[in-house]
Order: C-alpha cells, then structure tokens, then sequence
C-alpha cells in the first residue's frame, strides 16, 4: 500500500513517471513510516488538481474514468464529523473517479456536465430550510445516494463544549460578529447566497445578542471568554444551546431522508475497532448503486486501508484526537453528570435519534392519564397558580365573581401550592358551583426528572391542565385577564358553536419582548416542513390524533401573518374556549407536541398562545375558531418611537366578542398603569387589518417588514408528497444593519379610536331592554370607571378633571419652590463651612464671592505680596481698579 501511494504521487509529475518498478521498491523501503507516506501521498494526489471558485471548492480525481451513476451526497455536522467525514469522502470519490464539490453555507448544487454523469457533493452546514432541496436531489434519480454522519446529541455537547474551551477555532469563538456555527442569518438573506455574501451579513451582526440568548454573562464579549468565564455544567448548558439548531437540523435530515437511498454513519462507528467494517460496508452499498457494479476484494480491500490512513493521519483529526483528553478532576465530574442527566431539550432530541445512546424515557403522562378523560358537556374555567401568582389568582377570582359569572373554576398546579395556599384558594368566596385545586404532578409520569418539572412549570401548565381535566368544555383564564361581561356569554357564541373552539388573534409584533434573535415564522415554516414529509410525527401507539397522509398545509395557514413574517405573534391565549368531545384529534395533537417537542415549541414561541393554534392546523380538517376581529388596544393616546412619533394609542391587549363587536369581552390590564387608560380602539376585521398592511408594504414610507410568500410545489419521486415552497420579496433579501421596527400595525389614527367610556356604555349589563339605562349620563361613568378601575374623560367630568389638574398644579408649584429654597439654603451653607479650601485664581468676576467672610482676605486683596505694613482697611477694597501694577490683587473662585 506504500507502494501504491507513492506510485499515484510519482504518476503526477513527468521528471518521476518513467521510474522503474525495482526503482520504486526501493522508493518504498525509505525510511518513512505510514502515516508520512499516506499524508504525502493525499496531499500530492489533491492540491495538485484543487480548484476554487466563489462559491465551491472542487477536487478533481486524476484515477481513470469515472465508475458508476448518479451523485452521492455528504452530509455532516458540526461535530458530528466534518473532518473524518470530508477525508473520507474524498478517499471514495476519488476511489470511484468523482469529482468532489465542498458546500459551507447555502449554495446552490452543482448540476453534473451531462444528465446521470458521476459526482460528489459534501455538506459541511446545512440548513433546515435547503432539506428539501437535497432530498428532491436525491429522490430524483434512483442511482443517487446520501452518506450522513449522525452523533450521539450529548456526546456531541461534550465534544463541542471541550473544542470551543480551548479555542481550537479561535477565528470565530473569540470574535465579537456573528458567525455560521455561532448565529443564524435570516431566512430571506439565505435563500440563493453565496459563502461572500454570508461572510458580509454575519460581520454585519453583533453576536452579543446571541451570546446573551445562549446564557452568557454580559460581561463575556465572544463565546470563547464566555466558555472559560463559566464553570464546566453552565458551559455545558450554554454549548447546547447554541448547538440546538444543529442538533435539530441532523435529527431531521435522520427522518426525512430515511430509506434505502441513504447510510447513516454513526460517528462512534468511525474509531479503531470498528472503522474497516463500516468503511467496508459504505464501499458495499456505494458500489451497488446502479445494481451492477461489485467492488472486489483486494480492491475494496486498498479503498479501507486507504480510507483508514487518511482519516487517522491527517492533521487535523489527529489534533483533535489528541487534545480531546480531558486532565481537571473537576471538569471530568462535569462531563460524568451531563453525560447521565444532560438537558431537558437536549434528551427530547435524543429521545428522536435513534442512534443515541444516552436515552431517558420520554412520556409525558402516566399510562392512565394519557387516554382523554372527560364528562360530556361539562363546563368550567381552568387557570393555573403559584406561590408567586397567588395574589393575581385571587384579585382575578374576585373580578369573576364581579362579573356575576357563574361557572365553576378549577385551579391547577405543579406540586407548588402548599396546604396553607391551597387553603387560601378554596376559602375564596364561592362562585358558582364552587372551586377545586388539583395537583398536575399526580397526572404526569413518574420518571419525569426534577428539571422537567421546573420546564413544566409556568406557560406549559395551562395546555397539560386542559387535557387532565375531566371537563369538556374548558375556558382557559389567565391570571391578569380582566372581565367586562360575564366570561360564560363566550360558550353560546356562534364561532364556539360551530368550530368547538374560540380563539382570540394577538397583536401583531414583530420581536418577542425580551428575545430579539427568536424567529417563531421560521419555527413554524420548519415545522410545516417535517410534518409534510414525516408521517410519523402526529402518529403514536396510545394517542392516536389519525394523521392524514399526505398531508398539506390549508390556505389559512399558508396566509397567516406569523407564517408569512409580518408578526411573531397569532394567538392570544389569555382567554380561549376548547371543546374536547368536539376537537378529539386536536387534543391528541396537542398532547403530542408537548410530549415529544414541547422545549422546541417553548423555546421559539411565547408561551403556550400557538400551541393550540398549531395542533388544530397540523391535524387538519378542522376550523380552528379564530375570531375574524383583530386584536385591539387600550390605553393612552401619546407619541411612541416606534411610530415615528406619531400620537398613536399605547396600552395592553383588549378584546371584543366576536359576534357583537361593540362589546369588550376582556383585556390584559396591568393594576399600575390600567387606571390611567383613556382611550380604547374601535373594533377591525383582521382581513381589513391585512389590506391596510399591504398597501402600506407598497409605498415608500412603509415598515421595512419582512413578507414571505408560501406555496406548495411538487415533490417528484418522493412518496408522492408535496414540499413547501418559500420565496421572499425583494426588499426582504436587502443587507440591512438597522434596527427593524418592532410594530407591524399601530393604532394611530383618531378615526378608529374612542374615549373608554363610550366602550363602556354599550356592554350588556349597563343598558336596560330598551338600549338605555335609569342613570343619568355623569352617574352611569362614574360608576363604570369606579367599578372596572379606570380613569375616564367624559364630557360631564371636564369640570372634575380640571379642578383635579388645577390641584396638581399648585401642588407642583408649592413643590418646586419648597425644594428651591432648600437647593439655595444647601449652597450657602457649603459655601460657608468651605471657604477655606477655595482656589486662588485672577477672575474679577468672582471676587467678591466671599471677600467680607475673612480679615485675611482682605488684607490679601489689599497687598499681593502678603506684606501688608500695618492694620487692615477697607479701601483695599477696590483696589482692582488701581492702574498700578502692582495694586492688582489675587482674586478668589
């Protein structure tokens, strides 16, 4: 094999080819040992044909004619083998006469110089959004091929933790720009780019943000000062993190993919004992692509020792062999616990591969809670507490009762309320048919960890407390939604009535508050994705949501605001009526997303709002009850920045009911700010609110918002299913550094605003069967606004308001000039008791300053020398107006 490799070195230049055979041999027996020889022989075979254009790097075998058909397709991951995986592809590429092409960001493919001709494709970064485009590649002949290389997830967060501590790639962890492994560019600037335009759009982001969203301190300016700044388990969790997306993408090219055109290659398989068997097996199932085709013996035989002397002497991989040993006995511990507990989100994705090797078991629910349990047209209202939402539980629980509601509550938790709280609870005064709290923990499974419970605690208690519950007809309450009319008015809607479920739209916003680099439109887009080509992923033994295959997005989907990217928010969820005899699929569906991508879900949206939204869509078949009026406003009216100053209305979500819009069904009102409310906004169709946001996107002057549209094209050769296409508009693809607006819509005209007061007397309770009420006009708002908190400026109390404002105003006055006069008291005092230190300078503006405090000043000012020859006066006084020289004094500052 020596000889091999030195004849391929010397068949490359012309002064060495007409060298004999026993010349040769005795080439062989130099004293070069395997490794050297195998390097010499690799490094002269390709960079003597390398070629590099702007986008690919091409490796062009000169070993005779090509063998075989179709393309093969590499596939790897950060650490997942990038560089056992390239060396290796290129050792069969070039055993079978293939020409290799390097991908590292989102590169169009190669096409072949003739139709079915030989070739290579390595994937080093692929993208969730490009699956789609390479596994149509690969469908689309029957003699193409795709090799991926698959990790063990937590074996690859250890490794990828001890790689980036010690600044093995110090190019872009010691950086403070964003990079490929670090960030992820927006979907509308990767679509169709070029390894120069993504260099340009990832130095044009700070990776600050990222850094803070992966868990690093602030003070950490580059992910490398973060790693060492951080004990071993915190860096730990920050390096999954950060790889999550990778994991994910790997895990989905797993499923996707999966049948006979591909071979998953566990890297574990590439070591030592196992590394020829596998080769051998690659070499089998490559050599067989065309059906004709067997690899000999020896000659399968040269490919494996080949392949085994590259992979383990090159640089590269024996550098990252040889510093993979880990010598601190404390970060040894580390690696030993995160190795048996890992994280939550990082053993959910292991739970989906199926080569991983450190599994925990992944049920959600008990084996009898699992079954939906209900009683037939029950109804009641769920919300869920703890011991630091206690007091908002309570103040809601009153408002209900203010409301004259009826229904009975049932108060859910995680195993956080002790006997005293829950004692507090039930002693509320009773409502209805009265109040019940349940402990969640006793639904769940046993083998849930402590960790997954703390995840389960908060946005995720009020879905899972809605499949545990025994009652059919739900309506989730959260704690700081405040009631204008009776909440039970919502069931006899004709939305409810219909669809089996009442959902209200949310306010259209273009970040999540507190999480700028979060892109729920590109969570969703992704999802829609895997579930058009993974049957899978809705089916389960137990809970069996009867998936329909294939399946496609409908319409409504496709047009929705947070799948399009106008908006990353759809569904408000602080109020939302769910019928489980009638949605039976959906709350299957339900069930299973939480169960198997519950911290994926969480992680990308804000809370629980379009967990329920999505299982509706994702099952299909089904009109989810979404309100067909926009979400609305109430608040003050003021200049807000994000509006370009413009006096537009800035306050908290409201809500109107759906089939008389005039009503105010509830908003969520903040206690600190909610009584100085004025104003609220007038009712809009959200098909309205769509129009008006894409005539603005026409004209010059409108938010730069990104707009994808979405549709759905063919998937030839691929089970018959269809895929999802995205295209973006022009001014989404610009390179663009400043800030986006975070407001898609604003209420900033006069014309669809009103005084809160008006709103209030049209709600049901107040007006009487004629459409009025006994109370005189001044009584009836005194009253609204006492009894929802609210300030009002009606007309009849412009006479209260003014004496109000006149109050204030003499009241600030009194203020202003009480803290003068102690402002001025402050400064002669200091001036007093400090006069001693005062600095000598020549300005006569300042001279008299403190001139009459001291006999010494005096006599100073009198003669500048300090002679001054007999008993101070007062004549010197005056002495800078002397024109002797002399006479001019020091002056005092």
């Amino acid at each position: 094999l020596d000889l091999f490799a030195l004849r391929r070195f010397f068949q490359l230049h012309a002064p060495l080819s007409s060298l004999s055979p026993d010349e040769l041999d005795q080439c062989s027996t130099l004293r070069h040992d395997l490794r050297a020889s195998a390097r010499l022989g690799f490094r002269a075979r390709f960079d003597a044909t390398r070629r590099v254009n702007d986008s690919h790097s091409r490796f062009v075998p000169t070993a005779g004619p090509a063998i075989g058909l179709g393309e093969w397709i590499f596939v790897a991951h950060h650490k997942s083998g990038t560089t056992v995986g390239k060396v290796l592809a290129d050792e069969l590429c070039l055993a079978f006469g293939r020409p290799i092409y390097k991908y590292t960001y989102r590169e169009r493919p190669i096409e072949p110089e003739a139709p079915g001709a030989p070739l290579c494709h390595f994937l080093i970064k692929i993208y969730a959004e490009d699956l789609d485009l390479w596994l149509a590649r690969v469908w689309r002949s029957p003699y193409n091929r795709l090799v991926h290389f698959v990790r063990d997830p937590v074996a690859m967060i250890a490794s990828g933790y001890l790689f980036h501590r010690r600044g093995s790639e110090l190019v872009w962890t010691n950086s403070t720009a964003c990079s490929r492994d670090l960030c992820l560019l927006p979907e509308a600037w990767g679509a169709d780019g070029s390894k120069r335009f993504a260099a340009a759009a990832f130095r044009s982001m700070p990776a600050a943000l990222w850094l803070r969203e992966y868990g690093c301190p602030k003070a950490s300016a580059s992910y490398y000062t973060c790693l060492n700044s951080l004990p071993a388990e915190s860096g730990l969790k920050v390096e999954a993190r950060r790889a999550y997306a990778t994991i994910r993408t790997m895990v989905d090219v797993d499923a996707l993919a999966r049948g006979p055109r591909t071979f998953s290659v566990q890297l574990e398989r590439l070591q030592y004992k196992t590394f020829n068997s596998t080769v051998a097996h690659l070499v089998n199932w490559l050599a067989l692509a065309n059906g004709s085709y067997v690899v000999g013996g020896r000659a399968k035989q040269a490919i494996i020792v080949r392949a085994y002397r590259s992979c383990f002497s090159s640089e590269q991989v024996s550098g990252i062999v040889s510093h993979g040993s880990v010598t601190s006995q404390e970060l040894a511990g580390a690696l030993s616990r995160w190795y048996r507990t890992a994280t939550p989100a990082i053993r959910e994705l292991a739970a989906h591969s199926w080569w991983a090797s450190h599994k925990s078991p992944s049920r959600l629910f008990a084996p009898k809670w699992r079954v939906v349990r209900m009683v037939p047209h029950s109804r009641a209202i769920l919300t869920c507490s703890a011991p630091l939402l206690l007091n908002a539980t309570l103040l809601m629980l009153s408002r209900l009762q203010g409301t004259g509601c009826r229904l009975p509550i049932e108060v859910w938790h995680i195993d956080e309320l002790n006997d005293e709280q829950i004692g507090v609870l039930t002693r509320h005064p009773a409502l209805g048919r009265g109040l019940v709290v349940h402990n969640l923990k006793k639904a769940l499974h046993p083998h849930l960890s402590d960790d997954d419970l703390q995840e389960l605690r908060g946005f995720m208690c009020k879905p899972l407390a809605l499949l545990a519950s025994s009652v059919d007809e739900v309506m989730l309450v959260d704690h700081d939604a405040r009631f204008f009319i009776d909440p039970a008015l919502l069931f006899k809607t004709s939305t409810f009535m219909r669809t089996g479920a009442l959902m209200f739209r949310d306010r259209l916003r273009l970040q999540i508050r507190g999480r700028p680099v979060k892109d729920a439109s590109r969570f969703i887009r992704q999802l829609i994705r895997r579930r058009m080509g993974f049957f899978e992923m809705m089916l389960d033994d137990v809970v069996n949501a009867s998936p329909t295959w294939p399946w496609q997005p409908a319409p409504s989907l496709l047009q929705a605001p947070i799948v399009t990217g106008e908006t990353q928010h759809q569904i408000d969820s602080s109020v939302l009526l769910f019928s489980k005899r009638h949605l039976p699929r959906v709350s299957a569906a339900l069930y299973l997303l939480h169960e198997r991508f519950r911290h994926e879900l969480y992680s990308n949206l804000h809370g629980d709002k379009e967990t329920y939204w999505l299982a509706c869509e994702l099952v299909g078949g089904h009109e989810c009850g979404v309100s067909a009026y926009a979400a609305g406003e109430m608040g003050q009216v003021k200049r807000d920045r994000a509006t370009a100053n413009r006096e537009c209305l800035v306050g908290n979500l409201l809500q109107y009911h759906p089939d008389d819009p005039g009503w105010l069904v509830h908003c969520n009102c903040k206690p600190q700010a909610s009584w100085l409310y004025t104003h609220v906004a007038l009712p809009l169709r959200f098909e309205d609110v769509l129009k008006n946001m894409s005539r603005a996107r026409e004209s010059r002057k409108s938010y730069q918002v990104p707009h994808a549209w979405l549709r759905i094209g063919s998937r030839a050769e691929w089970s018959n299913t269809s895929a999802l296409v995205v295209t973006f508009n022009a001014m989404s693809k610009r390179l663009r550094t400043n800030k986006q607006p975070t407001t898609a819509f604003s209420i900033c005209d006069a014309s669809v605003m009103e005084p809160i007061e008006y709103a209030l007397l049209r709600l049901p309770h107040i007006t009487n069967g004629t459409g009025t009420s006994s109370l005189s006009m001044r009584a009836r708002v005194r009253d609204l606004c006492q009894h929802f908190g609210l300030r009002c400026e009606h007309e009849s109390m412009k006479r209260r308001q003014r004496v109000l404002h006149a109050l204030l105003s003499v009241r600030t006055a009194f203020g202003v000039t009480v803290a003068a006069c102690l402002a001025i008291w402050a400064v002669r005092t200091i001036s007093r008791y400090c006069i001693g230190r005062l600095k000598l300078t020549t300005e006569p503006e300042v001279m008299f300053v403190a001139l009459h405090r001291s006999p010494s000043l005096r006599t100073l000012l009198r003669d500048p020398s300090g002679d001054s020859g007999g008993p101070p006066s007062d004549s010197g006084l005056g002495s800078y107006d002397s024109p002797h020289p002399s006479a001019r004094p020091l002056f005092i500052q």
